[in-house]
């Protein structure tokens, strides 16, 4: 029903701005600009993915990052982690519309389906945080040292990385040119 759509929405608005803000020093205002134009392309996840079942996550956590490459240069974390947001509810809500239709094509009831996501929401969330901290203790395991190689390198995230670098050493070269 409409109404739990705009419950959810709310209380996944309120956390997603919360978590931003105290973790990893967003604005409210510009996290919810994130949340705002994350809806926006998340219809088009939708729709690429419905039309040609791939969805283009990179290149819309990409637009994300250049919308806050301009409006806040010198934060590659703000920039890093709204494009996460994007791509993140992207990725989820293709997922979700794969899903559905499978559901369909097997004569499933859509509310049954969704209470059944709901429920893994959780499992889901245990799992995925109890499992990152056995194998991610520090952040050693991602970025490696100086005498040891990453555990786990994500050569993709290094793609993000890049683009929240280029931003944020334009944003001190624009502050350093200003009068």
């Amino acid at each position: 029903p409409g109404t739990w759509f705009a419950a959810g929405t709310l209380v996944a608005t309120v956390g997603v701005l919360a978590v931003g803000h105290l973790h990893f020093g967003i604005p409210w205002h510009l996290g919810l600009l994130a949340v705002l134009l994350t809806f926006f392309l998340s219809l088009v996840a939708c729709r690429a993915t419905g039309e040609s079942d791939i969805t283009p996550i990179g290149a819309l956590g990409k637009i994300t990052q250049l919308v806050y490459g301009v409006l806040i240069p010198q934060n590659a974390t703000a920039n890093l982690m709204t494009a996460s947001i994007t791509a993140n509810a992207a990725a989820s809500s293709a997922d979700l519309l794969t899903d559905l239709k499978s559901g369909y094509l097997l004569g499933a009831h859509p509310r049954r389906q969704f209470v059944a996501q709901f429920l893994g929401i959780f499992a889901g969330t245990a799992a995925t945080v109890l499992g990152f901290r056995l194998l991610v203790p520090d952040a050693t395991a991602l970025t490696g040292t100086s005498t040891s190689p990453a555990a786990f390198p994500a050569p993709a995230a290094q793609a993000w990385l890049a683009v929240a670098q280029v931003f944020q050493a334009k944003g001190r070269e624009t502050h350093r040119s200003l009068p």
